[in-house]
């Protein structure tokens, strides 16, 4: 089955970054984790670079991603899975698929 990294950058809405974070880490992740196909999830706080504060990483398991998108989106627009007023519409969604193994030093 293919793998995928899902990678999310995002921002709060000014001055609810306590807000903001409570809910990714104690609601979001798990909604997010509730989709056929979502693995793992991890979080970051984004220390070089501009435009974004944060960003998640998700590994992602499935033979039909256009299929998982829809049906988290669906959810959101159905209300099943939560959007805090503190989060900032505003996001890049990347997913990625690998073009090998992952090397070391």
């Amino acid at each position: 089955m293919p793998t995928y990294k899902m990678v999310v950058f995002t921002n709060p809405r000014d001055h609810r970054d306590d807000e903001f974070n409570q809910w990714y880490d104690e609601r979001h992740l798990s909604d997010l984790l509730s989709l056929p196909g979502m693995k793992t999830a991890e979080r970051y706080k984004v220390v070089l670079g501009e435009g974004w504060r944060y960003l998640a990483i998700y590994d992602v398991e499935t033979d039909d991603l256009d299929g998982l998108m829809t049906e988290m989106y669906r959810r959101v627009d159905d209300g099943e899975i939560f959007m805090s007023p503190a989060f900032d519409e505003h996001y890049n969604l990347f997913a990625a698929t690998s073009l090998g193994p992952m090397r070391t030093a």
